[in-house]
């Protein structure tokens, strides 16, 4: 039984060691990062959206970084953002309340209606199984747990602290992963290099 790589020999059609090559290669970490057939002509340049990724998020977190040392010698506008903070999570718990209640009663609504769902004997583990689900659900989904936050009094030094604390992390875990990312794309890269010049070599050496 052929398959997409034997395809072509199956059906008595011309296949290239190159071709035939570079779709095996596609298997294989990292042709198989490409998403597709490689092209024949040369090796392609792998681009990873990773990498931007990363570098936006290290450009976010040392711009944090500054403007939490900014702060630190502003103690009464850090005052002001805890407020602002402070009522923003106040807002945001009244908003899930309300949401919560929502879903509640649409769990309720659901749970009521297979209460009255009369089945016979044959399909009671389906009802059964209906009811149970819905109920453990709900009891997960809708617990009181998840929708409010505890505003906690914080003094200005200790936001300030938690916030370059943050900030460094966050650029110390940006830094890593954008080595790692670059890394490994470059000797991808290198991989794939080495790859079709081996190739062109042999086709130089049977031509």
């Amino acid at each position: 039984m052929p398959t997409g790589l034997t395809a072509k020999i199956y059906e008595g059609k011309e296949l290239t060691l190159r071709e035939f090559a570079l779709r095996c290669a596609t298997q294989f970490s990292p042709a198989h990062s490409y998403g597709g057939d490689l092209p024949l002509d040369k090796a392609p340049v792998l681009e990873n959206s990773s990498i931007d990724y990363y570098e936006r998020e290290l450009k976010k977190a040392r711009e944090e970084l500054e403007e939490a040392n900014r702060l630190k010698e502003h103690p009464e506008e850090v005052e002001r953002i805890i407020e602002q903070e402070a009522k923003k999570i106040e807002e945001e718990n009244e908003q899930r309340k309300i949401r919560y209640a929502e879903m509640r009663k649409r769990y309720d609504a659901m749970i009521a209606k297979v209460e009255r769902f009369q089945v016979p004997d044959e399909y009671k583990y389906l009802r059964d199984f209906m009811l149970k689900h819905l109920k453990e659900t709900k009891e997960y989904d809708c617990t009181e747990d998840f929708i409010q936050i505890e505003v906690k009094p914080i003094s200005p030094e200790v936001w300030i602290a938690r916030k370059l604390k943050h900030a460094h992390e966050n650029i110390g875990y940006c830094e890593e992963k954008l080595a790692k990312e670059k890394e490994w794309y470059a000797n991808a890269n290198k991989h794939l290099q080495g790859l079709y010049k081996a190739i062109d070599e042999y086709e130089k050496q049977n031509e």
